[in-house]
């Protein structure tokens, strides 16, 4: 018997977490699609008295607030099949290996939730678009190259605090979200502020080292000069979320029965 992945058993376990949550996914989807209607209304301007030229239709809000509100979406269908110890112990004791629940997890919590997210965006954004344009009498561009990159910023720290909220589901057993939201806000003020002042104020006094630019710290290494960049917040994600998936797949093998 494959104890390890079986295609035919994780198809099965995504059918049954659909079954169970297919209301509550078509209702979330309605109520963002009517979410982000209502955020790219606010977030720009219709004021009549404001010249053509003048105009920007902003997608930026929408784009990083909808997408963390699809984030608390998914995790919400998820958070319903284990908030109890009995649909925990019916969750753990399903006939499907550790691997087929992480993958099944990983499914809806990724690439059914971005999917879900763009389309949401690619009917709203269009639409809102056109009528902002017509509304001012110009061609406004979508996307600029600043809220493209702050997009992509917004990707990583968004599935890294969802990450790092489904291994804090099954790493706490009680008062969980407190717990989570405790240990996000110590990860915020330790890469945001901890790191930078103990780098600035602690390390490159050392002889050896020199002071440079906020984001870069040039050192003296077997006499020849090398470079360590230091990124904040936003770049944290780049490998701490696969940190998360690989622990959350001990977490759940733990519980596993």
């Amino acid at each position: 018997m494959n104890n390890i992945f079986s295609i035919k058993r994780f198809a099965l376990l995504v059918r049954k977490q659909w079954l169970e949550n297919y209301l509550l996914y078509i209702g979330s989807f309605i109520v963002l699609m009517a979410f982000d209607f209502f955020i790219l209304y606010q977030s720009n301007s219709w004021d009549l008295n404001n010249q053509g030229y003048y105009a920007h239709f902003d997608t930026l809000p929408t784009f990083i607030i909808s997408f963390g509100v699809s984030a608390a979406f998914i995790l919400l269908a998820y958070f319903r099949t284990i908030n109890t110890h009995t649909k925990q112990l019916a969750y753990f004791t399903q006939p499907t290996s550790t691997l087929e629940k992480l993958a099944a997890i990983f499914l809806f919590m990724v690439p059914v939730m971005l999917i879900a997210f763009g389309a949401a965006l690619s009917i709203s954004i269009p639409v809102m678009h056109s009528m902002y344009d017509t509304f001012h009498h110009t061609t406004s561009p979508l996307f600029s190259k600043y809220e493209i990159s702050t997009m992509k910023e917004a990707i990583l720290v968004i599935l890294t605090m969802q990450s790092l909220i489904l291994l804090g589901m099954h790493t706490f057993k009680r008062h969980a979200i407190v717990k989570i939201s405790i240990a996000i806000i110590i990860l915020f003020i330790l890469f945001f502020y901890a790191l930078p002042g103990l780098t600035f104020n602690w390390i490159l006094p050392i002889e050896g080292f020199r002071s440079c630019s906020y984001d870069t710290i040039d050192f003296l290494k077997n006499h020849e000069y090398g470079q360590m960049v230091y990124k904040g917040i936003p770049y944290l994600p780049s490998y701490l979320i696969y940190v998360c998936w690989f622990v959350l797949y001990f977490k759940i093998k733990e519980k596993q029965l």
